[in-house]
């Protein structure tokens, strides 16, 4: 089975400057990939996006691969080779904490037999879809890290990835506190040199 990752990089993906501190509004990128191969495919499902408290998480893709408010986050766009996924997004977080997390579904298909189905905004906007989709919400569902189709491929993988999102004033109180903390830093580092010049 390939393996699997899920980053999230600030702005533009190529610059591949993963997402650590930002705050909100910011332009991020989630990006999903598997190791690059002939055999499997994939499609992105069911993401989430948690507080890291347990308090509250809120659906952003749903089992489909759909957005479920195409304003917070839109519908992944998939490389050719079908090994990577990518969506756009701006950086959001809950009122009453900086942690945010994310976790999708990443379900492998097999390539050769076309069994690689993504999502298209047109079936994404159907009613019919949206019918279903109510009517599986009100039902509820679960998947474990990893399972498998009826034939024994493996089907599903869970992903991760977490950054810190902060109110434009934290981030600017933050930065300060850096500076403070790395003159201190500095002032120590001198001391303790000037310490062992003096033995």
């Amino acid at each position: 089975m390939p393996g699997c990752s899920m980053k999230i990089f600030s702005g533009d993906p190529t610059q591949k400057e993963v997402a650590e501190n930002v705050k909100i509004g910011d332009p991020l990128s989630l990006v999903v990939a598997i190791d690059e191969q002939d055999t499997y495919g994939i499609r992105v499902t069911d993401c989430l996006v948690r507080d890291g408290l347990g308090w509250g998480e809120q659906r952003l893709i749903d089992i489909d691969g759909c957005p479920v408010d195409p304003e917070i986050m839109g519908l992944f766009q998939y490389s050719e080779d079908n090994t990577k996924a990518s969506v756009e997004f701006q950086a959001h977080k809950f009122p009453y904490t900086a942690s945010v997390y994310y976790q999708c579904n990443v379900k492998l298909c097999l390539k050769a037999e076309n069994g690689c189905e993504l999502p298209t905004v047109e079936e994404c906007n159907s009613p019919k879809r949206r019918n279903r989709q109510r009517r599986q919400a009100a039902g509820g569902s679960s998947e474990g890290n990893i399972s498998a189709t009826e034939g024994g491929t493996p089907a599903t993988i869970e992903v991760y990835s977490g950054l810190y999102v902060n109110e434009a004033n934290d981030l600017a109180k933050a930065d300060e506190d850096d500076s403070v903390f790395s003159e201190k830093d500095e002032t120590i580092f001198i001391l303790q040199n000037e310490f062992t010049n003096g033995r």
